[in-house]
């Protein structure tokens, strides 16, 4: 892990949680955060690791805590979904900051933060207590 760290490929301050069920990869979390924002994207994947879904849950400061979700369109490009175009459109019309949707988005999992640190493999066995932070 401390080699992937110091190879540069994510910042310090990154994080991430994954989510398996039978041996397979469901879900990857990354979060973000500003000086005066946070957000917390989760990215569902199918078996051949294509993102199926991203939900972006986050807030500016003291705004309320807001939810979106984007979807691949034909080229495989995350997208809003209708539904999320019309929280932003109250988000807007409240006058509530929503910049954090803007934020760059994984369009595939090769693009990934700690892509080269998550092995997929047949069986993958995860221990309960098992946790590495680096830093």
């Amino acid at each position: 892990m401390q080699a992937a760290f110091d190879s540069g490929d994510y910042e310090g301050d990154d994080r991430a949680l994954l989510s398996f069920d039978r041996g397979r990869v469901t879900a990857i979390m990354v979060s973000n955060d500003s000086e005066d924002a946070i957000a917390d994207d989760i990215y569902y994947l199918d078996a051949h690791r294509k993102i199926t879904r991203m939900v972006r849950t986050g807030h500016y400061i003291k705004d309320p805590m807001f939810s979106v979700t984007f979807v691949p369109d034909w080229s495989g490009r995350l997208v809003m979904t209708p539904a999320s175009r019309e929280i932003m459109r109250r988000m807007d019309q409240a006058d509530y900051e929503s910049y954090i949707v803007d934020w760059p988005k994984f369009q595939r999992f090769d693009r990934m933060p700690f892509r080269n640190l998550i092995q997929i493999r047949p069986a993958v066995k995860v221990r309960k207590g098992c946790g590495t932070t680096a830093h």
